[in-house]
C-alpha cells in the first residue's frame, strides 16, 4: 500500500514537472513587427518640371540573394551578418523598394506618368530604370547602408551605368529609426536618378 502511494505520488510530481517544461517550450513568444519602406514628404522642395509626354519606368528591381528574406539584416562585421527574428518586412523587398522609387520620382518631377514594370506592351517608356542592389542593411554602428547598381535604358540602344553607396545615419538605435534611414537612403538615390534624367533630357533638346 505504501509503495503504492508512493509511486502515485511521483507521478503526481513528474506529471506536474512536465506540465512546467512544456509550457515554457510552447509559452507565448515576443511578437513579430513588420515594416515598410516610405516614399519622400510631399512638400520635397527640390522637383523638376517633366514634359507632359515623357513616361519613366521603373525596374525590374532586383536584390542580392541574401536580401531575398523577410528578415531585417544587420551587418555585424567585415564578413559576419545576422537576420532579425522578431523584425520582418511587410512585403517583398525588391516590390517595396520598386514602389517606392516610383513614388518618389512621381511626387520629384510633379507627374503621374511612372509605370511599374512589368508594364503593359503597347505603353511607350521613355527612359527606362533598372535597379540592382546588393547591400540593404543595418550596420554594425547603427547606420543605414545601401548599394546600388543602376541602369538608364534611353532612345534606341543607349544607356547609362551609374553606382550609388549610401550611408545613413539612424535618429536612434532601433529598427523604426533604421527603416527610416533607409527610406531616406532610396530617396536620395531616386533624387540622384532625377538628376541624370534631367541632364540626359536637357542634352538631347539641346541638340535638336
Amino acid at each position: 500500500m505504501v509503495n503504492q502511494f508512493f509511486f502515485i505520488r511521483m507521478f503526481f510530481v513528474l506529471f506536474l514537472l512536465s506540465g512546467i517544461i512544456f509550457s515554457g517550450c510552447g509559452g507565448i513568444s515576443k511578437p513579430t513587427s513588420f515594416y515598410l519602406l516610405t516614399p519622400i514628404e510631399t512638400g520635397y522642395n527640390r522637383k523638376f518640371k517633366m514634359p507632359s509626354d515623357l513616361t519613366i519606368g521603373v525596374g525590374p528591381v532586383k536584390i542580392s540573394k541574401y536580401l531575398e528574406r523577410p528578415q531585417i539584416i544587420t551587418r555585424s562585421g567585415k564578413n559576419r551578418i545576422g537576420f532579425s527574428e522578431f523584425h520582418h518586412w511587410a512585403e517583398d523587398l525588391e516590390d517595396n523598394i520598386e514602389n517606392v522609387i516610383s513614388e518618389n520620382l512621381s511626387i520629384i518631377y510633379k507627374t503621374e506618368n511612372i509605370e511599374n514594370f512589368p508594364w503593359p506592351t503597347r505603353t511607350k517608356i521613355d527612359y527606362q530604370l533598372i535597379f540592382y542592389l546588393d547591400r540593404f542593411e543595418k550596420t554594425k554602428n547603427g547606420r543605414a547602408a545601401v548599394s546600388v547598381r543602376v541602369k538608364i535604358l534611353y532612345g534606341k540602344g543607349r544607356r547609362k551605368s551609374l553606382r550609388y553607396r549610401i550611408f545613413e545615419n539612424a535618429a536612434g538605435n532601433n529598427y523604426d529609426s533604421i527603416v527610416l534611414a533607409l527610406s531616406k537612403a532610396i530617396g536620395k538615390i531616386s533624387m540622384n536618378v532625377a538628376d541624370e534624367i534631367k541632364n540626359i533630357d536637357d542634352k538631347k533638346d539641346e541638340s535638336l
